[in-house]
């Protein structure tokens, strides 16, 4: 009895001391358990936020804040800001690697141009792209063995033949614009009106007749001309000229709103952890009807191109389109290998539709910058202005348009800086992705083989902000060589809108002041300074050449027919949203005709 009350009374002490025990055991374990997953920062010392390593989310509840205000992307400025450091890790997602930020343009400039065999195109990048076009060769790493043979498929697209023909159809969609918005600003009688919409369209034209050579008059912008004549401007208020006028828009066909929406589902790839399997889902679900017409449309145009191409009508057979140039490579690559030609072959419709994706939000967006810049700097329009009617003597004194030749072939520099100064600052698409192939070194920091790179070129150190005093010894020896190669620009004015930065006047000319010599002597120079608007190296921006020519013949033209005036200060945000391209909130346009 006594042996059973003793035992009685340690049951108690036993399970009060086993408790805490446990609980303690299972807070270790649960703690262990977090620290697991916590990210992992690189060994060394590259910089991080220390909070954001302690946290299972990394940096993505800081994204996220920005993800509200519309630009997420204007968080890898500040992260290196905030650190004051031209490199830092970020803590993209949940369970990844970190990722390496650099804002420095000298050695964003070196791993891209120079270094190219220590890093390639990240996989992050063939996450992004491989979503909607899976065999496009800007979704694939130089080593993938797809690579080289999409790559000679395309390889005519930047040719001169090709380009020369393209830029008729520029200038005809770009006329067609003119004409709309002369239209425009005598129903508007001096009020400003919308300009986004109507650039969106034109940059889609430009590149489906690039792409399918599809003809002017089945173009979106001519047809949203046409509409516009039938249907009256709307004025919210006839008490203020700074008040909008807007103006009904045609529905675009089922198939080119698909086109549309196809190429905007890549944002999933910017911002989801899971970019492949998110978007797996919605493509299989919410998007698989916009997902089957993008198809159907490539198959139509397809057909017609082989239709064309085998037509006995000589006009009609010649090649007129991008399609048509790689369709006649593979059924010359087929004749050659002894094959019947593969024209629906995956590489061949995802080349295209990439070709025509990247191309389209990448004008537009660039465009509608370009309007705001015209608008908000009058004595740099002004100037243009006057670099065009020195340029094209001709055209001016005859009062007419310039003619596609005269834009493109006879000398502007200063249209050419202006151009430039617009991309330097154009927030369309600031970011960078590059992966370390190797075991590689940045400023003087270790970074291991597989690690993804952002350069972001409107940070600090990059084309818009001065950066921070780094040793020539922490750079690489590639780096140190080519110092010299970009020049540097001036800490006073580099935010600022300065076209004049781009030029430089040959040696013994004097500039006296006369308006009539203001260009004698001034050429232009590309390597000024900082600019990775379109990357750089063998893997930089596979469109730079279309783009140029697209950006100068509408430009050009924009400007010859019209003054950019102000407009009010509530309808001029400079703040960006954020879709496949950093896209401005506002973008309107008040016209006074000239011709």
């Amino acid at each position: 009895m006594a042996e059973a009350n003793e035992n009685e009374l340690f049951v108690p002490w036993s399970i009060s001391t086993s408790v805490p025990i446990t609980l303690a055991v299972i807070w270790v374990l649960l703690y262990y358990l977090y620290i697991r997953h916590c990210p992992k920062p690189i060994p060394g010392n590259i910089p991080y936020n220390k909070s954001s390593a302690n946290r299972i989310l990394g940096d993505t509840p800081e994204i996220k804040q920005y993800q509200k205000t519309g630009d997420f992307r204007r968080f890898f400025r500040d992260h290196n800001a905030k650190l004051n450091t031209p490199i830092s890790q970020v803590f993209m997602f949940p369970y990844s690697k970190p990722f390496i930020l650099i804002t420095d343009f000298r050695e964003g400039y070196d791993i891209l141009s120079r270094r190219h065999r220590e890093f390639d195109r990240s996989k992050r990048n063939a996450d992004i792209f491989g979503t909607i076009v899976p065999n496009f060769h800007l979704a694939m790493q130089t080593q993938d063995p797809r690579f080289k043979g999409n790559k000679e498929l395309v390889r005519d697209l930047m040719t001169p033949t090709f380009l020369n023909e393209a830029t008729v159809h520029i200038y005809d969609i770009a006329t067609v614009l003119v004409d709309m918005w002369a239209y425009k600003s005598t129903q508007a009688a001096g009020r400003p009106f919308p300009a986004y919409e109507d650039l969106h369209c034109v940059a889609l034209d430009i590149i489906l007749a690039a792409a399918f050579g599809i003809p002017l008059e089945q173009s979106a912008t001519h047809k949203q001309f046409e509409f516009l004549q039938l249907q009256p401007p709307i004025i919210r208020s006839s008490k203020s000229k700074d008040d909008p006028v807007i103006y009904s828009q045609i529905p675009l066909s089922e198939s080119l709103m698909a086109l549309i929406k196809v190429t905007g589902t890549v944002v999933v790839g910017y911002k989801s952890p899971f970019p492949r399997l998110h978007h797996w889902i919605l493509k299989n679900t919410i998007w698989r009807k916009d997902f089957a017409q993008k198809e159907a449309f490539i198959t139509d145009q397809i057909n017609k191109s082989v239709e064309r191409l085998t037509s006995e009508n000589t006009q009609e057979s010649r090649m007129r389109c991008a399609m048509d140039m790689m369709l006649l490579r593979e059924i010359g690559y087929a004749k050659k290998e002894g094959r019947k030609p593969n024209i629906n072959a995956p590489r061949m419709r995802d080349e295209l539709f990439g070709y025509v994706a990247t191309g389209h939000d990448t004008s537009s967006t660039t465009l509608s910058w370009i309007t705001k810049f015209l608008t908000d700097n009058e004595s740099s329009q002004a100037k243009l202005r006057h670099q065009l009617h020195s340029a094209f003597a001709e055209a001016h004194a005859e009062k007419r348009q310039p003619t596609v030749m005269e834009i493109i072939e006879k000398p502007a520099p200063f249209l050419d800086a202006f151009l430039e100064e617009c991309l330097r600052l154009a927030k369309t698409l600031p970011t960078i992705l590059r992966e370390a192939l190797t075991d590689v070194t940045i400023l003087g920091h270790s970074v291991p083989k597989g690690t993804g790179i952002i350069i972001y070129n409107h940070g600090p150190g990059g084309q818009l902000e001065s950066g921070f005093d780094i040793p020539e010894s922490a750079r690489s020896d590639t780096s140190q060589d080519s110092k010299h190669r970009v020049g540097e620009w001036n800490t006073d004015d580099i935010s600022c809108f300065r076209p004049e930065r781009w030029l430089q006047r040959m040696t013994g000319v004097q500039y006296d002041g006369e308006r009539d010599a203001e260009f004698e002597g001034a050429n232009y120079n590309a390597n000024s300074g900082p600019f990775l608007t379109f990357g750089g190296g063998p893997r930089g921006c596979f469109g730079k050449k279309l783009a140029y020519m697209e950006l100068r013949i509408v430009l050009a033209m924009l400007v010859w027919n019209f003054e950019f005036q102000p407009c009010p200060a509530e309808l001029s945000s400079y703040e960006g949203i954020d879709m496949a391209t950093v896209v401005p909130k506002q973008c309107y346009v008040r016209l006074k005709q000239l011709l």
